[in-house]
């Protein structure tokens, strides 16, 4: 059927929060996006639920697209950072 898996490490949300269910890939993805509310944006985001609501994406990134650092650091030891699922 031509199916690529991967394996990526992900945040549960503080208290284990995040959604668990069986999630499609859905048509919204893009190369970077970004929002000025939040101040962040992200490379190489996907759609999982309600197009384009919940997504799978990089590290947060500046309006330039460029890595916070501090953010990816973050990342690592924080679950209910939004580095790593938005």
């Amino acid at each position: 059927m031509g199916l690529t898996c991967s394996h990526h490490a992900c945040l549960t949300g503080i208290d284990d929060s995040t959604r668990r269910s069986s999630f499609r890939i859905q048509a919204e993805r893009g190369d970077h996006f970004y929002d000025p509310s939040e101040g962040t944006g992200a490379r190489y985001y996907t759609s999982f639920l309600n197009q384009g609501v919940f997504l799978l994406h990089s590290v947060s990134t500046d309006s330039s697209g460029s890595c916070i650092k501090e953010e990816a650091i973050c990342w690592a030891s924080d679950p209910g950072s939004t580095a790593a699922f938005g």
